[in-house]
């Protein structure tokens, strides 16, 4: 994606005082949610966590993968999920099915990779639902409008663009659902994406096997 590309879906976007103030009242909401749905999503799963982690160590040599991202007033954190690659691609989105196994795609189908991510939102790096993180390459990616409004929140888990694509990724689509996702945010709103979540990834999952 270029400068130009992103223009494109961005024009009309802007910060407002009052959208900034309505962020920082939401801001409160959503680390409540985040801590009474992530603590125990993270306690229920860690036993399947556990044996994911065993079977990686076996399948790809080690278990977690940590990458820095870029969380929210563009501050960046750490991330953690599972590794699902056998060696360090230099380009993994192009490159990953060369270097997958059929654990590491089963993984990366039904979105279980990103399990260990719940830490990053229990720790308050990210949010359960927000914008994906991008990495630190990317931020030039973005026009200084897109990137003030994508990153006035935490990024997250799950998103909007996640539960309302129906296509494969494009870029320019995700960046037009997360600049909605801002201008929408709500506690209901946040909700709403995290109960659509399980029925999208596996909608996806099914995709996938075809």
């Amino acid at each position: 994606m270029n400068k130009a590309t992103t223009a494109i879906t961005d024009n009309d976007a802007h910060l407002t005082p009052e959208k900034k103030r309505q962020l920082r009242r939401h801001a409160r909401s959503s680390r409540i949610l985040d801590l009474l749905l992530g603590i125990p999503a993270f306690l229920l799963t860690l036993p399947i966590q556990i044996i994911f982690a065993a079977v990686l160590i076996h399948d790809v040599g080690r278990p977690l993968f940590f990458q820095t991202r870029v969380g929210r007033d563009g501050e960046p954190f750490t991330m953690v999920k599972f590794h699902s690659l056998t060696c360090n691609s230099k380009d993994p989105v192009k490159n990953h099915l060369q270097y997958t196994t059929p654990f590491t795609r089963f993984l990366r189908r039904w979105g279980l990779d990103e399990l260990p991510e719940l830490w990053n939102v229990i720790t308050g790096d990210m949010s359960l639902v927000g914008p994906r993180p991008v990495m630190p390459s990317q931020v030039d990616e973005f026009t200084p409008e897109a990137w003030e409004i994508i990153h006035a929140v935490k990024p997250g888990l799950t998103g909007y663009f996640q539960v309302m694509r129906r296509h494969k990724y494009r870029t320019k689509d995700k960046l037009k659902y997360d600049l909605i996702y801002v201008e929408k945010k709500s506690f209901f709103f946040d909700l709403l994406i995290i109960l659509r979540t399980v029925p999208s990834i596996i909608l996806r999952g099914k995709k996938h096997m075809k």
